[in-house]
């Protein structure tokens, strides 16, 4: 990130109905960015004005700063490694634990604390940052030997105070989001997951795994704290953006891709499913989800998942290969079902009774309300 680069993507952000701006990985570098991590100084040859004038402008279009960090470690080429002693980092065996070029913090040293705490409180006071994406992108493994009965209780510990850690940031900015990120899915569990705020599920960048990914992530994280990576590239059809948003629509939306290149046509299709997620969300807690179809997988050629109301519920319908068409047999007699998104679509949906008929094109998905009968 620049600020050149940065303020055309705010405003497409802006545009597209957007309601927290993140600035991601690498503002503090110059240069690469992986092995000198863990100092968190503003990188001016990036920012030649600070970073206050990025955040600044991010609020006056009415969008809450957010901000990438890796709390966890350190790179091997950071400038501020020196300050650290063995006992603040995974040790095995009387040596440091390196993975990818970086060392792992173990959050029982009151000095990693310390330090990460004037590091996030000086962002919030410095910039007003409301939103932290926490990333993790190695893996520290089996833990570490230091004041510990075996790996696993040193790693034990140190999630445990890593954990603590971050409640505490909670009690003194009680506002504040954190996205749990982990190298795109990482940790998810509830031991982690009651400490932060949302998930990322993945960073896959294909909308069609993503699909099958997002479809499937309740059997792991509640919908309300999944996060989808919504990824719009110009050269993809008006369907396929479409399929993009369908992705994360009953779950937490993560704008991103080249909404700043892209045609005003295309946008219209971007802030439609944005603006139809704000419209349902304050629902998604209390539907229940369930899979019309089963269980999906990577091969398969229609990714199905419902959202069950008292009243009514929501079918997010993906099709891969030529035009087919699939029947849904649901529990309950249908009253009436339209296509909620995108207007501008294809598919062609028939309900009779409890069946729910829908023939999509390939690389299609849609968004299906259906009104529960008498």
């Amino acid at each position: 990130p620049t600020t050149e680069k940065e303020l055309p993507v705010i405003d497409a952000a802006k545009k597209a109905g957007a309601e927290i701006f993140c600035m991601d990985a690498g503002w503090y570098a110059d240069g690469t960015w992986w092995e000198t991590v863990g100092e968190w100084v503003v990188c001016k040859k990036r920012f030649p004005n600070g970073l206050k004038e990025v955040f600044d402008y991010i609020r006056s279009k009415d969008m809450l700063p957010g901000i990438w960090v890796e709390p966890e470690v350190m790179g091997i080429g950071c400038p501020t490694l020196k300050q650290f002693d063995d006992d603040c980092f995974f040790m095995r065996h009387g040596k440091r634990v390196i993975d990818h070029g970086r060392f792992n913090f173990d959050f029982r040293a009151k000095k990693v604390r310390d330090f990460l705490d004037q590091m996030v409180d000086g962002l919030i006071s410095d910039y007003g940052i409301g939103y932290f994406k926490f990333d993790y992108n190695i893996d520290g493994g089996i833990g570490t030997d230091v004041n510990a009965d075996s790996f696993g209780d040193g790693l034990f510990k140190h999630h445990e105070a890593y954990f603590a850690w971050i409640d505490g940031i909670y009690q003194r900015h009680p506002d504040l989001i954190i996205e749990n990120c982990a190298s795109g899915g990482m940790r998810m569990d509830y031991r982690t997951l009651r400490h932060f705020s949302l998930q990322s599920l993945t960073d896959n960048s294909s909308f069609q795994q993503i699909s099958c990914i997002a479809t499937m992530s309740q059997t792991a994280v509640i919908p309300e704290q999944a996060a989808v990576w919504c990824i719009p590239k110009c050269n993809q059809s008006d369907a396929e953006l479409a399929f993009v948003m369908v992705n994360a629509m009953f779950r937490r939306i993560h704008l991103s891709g080249e909404t700043h290149r892209l045609l005003p046509r295309q946008m219209e299709i971007i802030s439609e499913g944005v603006a139809l997620y704000k419209s349902i969300r304050d629902e998604i807690p209390k539907l229940l989800p369930f899979y019309p179809l089963g269980i999906v997988h990577f091969e398969s050629e229609w990714v199905c998942c419902g959202y069950k109301g008292v009243d009514k519920s929501y079918i997010c319908m993906g099709h891969f290969g030529s035009r087919n068409t699939v029947t849904l047999e649901l529990d309950h007699r249908i009253a009436r079902c339209r296509c909620l998104y995108p207007k501008r679509n294809t598919a062609e949906i028939v309900c009779t009774n409890n069946n729910l008929s829908v023939s999509m094109d390939d690389n299609a998905a849609v968004v299906i309300e259906v009104d529960v009968g008498g």
